[in-house]
């Protein structure tokens, strides 16, 4: 599956709650294409939710980079 999909698909499952499926969405799409800022940013959003901060921190960081 393209990037483009796979970030589709992540939006998707993220819409329906599905955020274990959506971040490993989300990082199919950063192996396919480490400077996808939206992957980054919703990956961001999705440590810090979970109380993940340094994960959200590098995330965000990567995300501000690009």
């Amino acid at each position: 599956m393209n990037s483009g999909a796979l970030l589709q698909q992540a939006e998707r499952l993220q819409r329906a709650g599905n955020i274990p499926d959506a971040a490993r969405a989300y990082s199919q799409v950063l192996r396919q294409e480490p400077a996808n800022v939206q992957a980054l940013q919703q990956l961001g959003l999705i440590c810090f939710s979970a109380g993940r901060f340094a994960d959200a921190e590098r995330f965000l960081a990567s995300a501000l980079r690009f």
